[in-house]
């Protein structure tokens, strides 16, 4: 309760009082999930933050205890691009294992994560993604700016672009959307099953601009 409440004298007295006879591993981890509810927008760390108590519990119990994955895909999700830094630079030979698709997937899902998205796309520059399926998830959780680069970057035919269309209209992503009218073949839009969807979605905005838009 301690580390996940970020409480950094308590936690370093309980464990320097018991000499770590704890789940240092749980710990740990908690010790970082709370340290991600403190990061300020601009990706820097508050001073009060449990930042320090990660780097004093990995110093005394050794960088091992720290479970790297998940931290990393946590942080991406959250849109914690301090965190994802920190991480890949205290723990680069581990992170080099990291599946590139995974951690670019966890960034759609959340907000405010371009900024890790672009360092990902950077750090594995030379490994190959899952362009399909982080389409999907960029798509399907309203991320436009991600949606953009991906048609920009990579080959369209490997997206699997009208996927991606279904996916932003069945979450209502009119942004995600609009985006991928000015990328996408107009065809993917008229087709009768997704115009059946948005008209039938109750979803007034959506369906205006459909029908302003598309020259069926």
């Amino acid at each position: 309760m301690a580390c996940g409440n970020g409480k950094n004298d308590l936690v370093m007295w309980l464990l320097e009082k018991y000499d770590m006879k704890f789940d240092m591993k749980l710990a740990i981890l908690e010790t970082f999930k709370a340290s991600l509810k403190k990061e300020r927008s601009n990706g820097k760390l508050s001073e009060n933050s449990s930042f320090e108590l990660l780097n004093w519990m990995l110093k005394e119990c050794g960088n091992h205890i720290l479970d790297i994955k998940i931290s990393v895909l946590l942080a991406c999700k959250q849109g914690k691009i301090g965190h994802v830094k920190w991480l890949f630079d205290k723990f680069s030979e581990t992170c080099r294992d990291i599946n590139p698709s995974e951690a670019l997937e966890a960034a759609c899902h959340g907000f405010d994560t371009f900024a890790i998205y672009l360092f990902l796309v950077k750090r594995f520059r030379n490994r190959k993604f899952d362009l399909q399926t982080i389409m999907q998830y960029a798509c399907e959780f309203g991320n436009d700016q991600i949606v953009e680069d991906l048609l920009k970057r990579f080959d369209k035919n490997k997206l699997n672009v009208r996927e991606g269309i279904f996916a932003a209209c069945l979450k209502a992503h009119l942004n995600v959307l609009r985006v991928l009218w000015l990328y996408a073949k107009p065809k993917y839009f008229r087709e009768k099953h997704l115009v059946n969807l948005v008209s039938n979605s109750e979803n007034s905005e959506m369906v205006k601009w459909l029908m302003a838009t598309v020259d069926r």
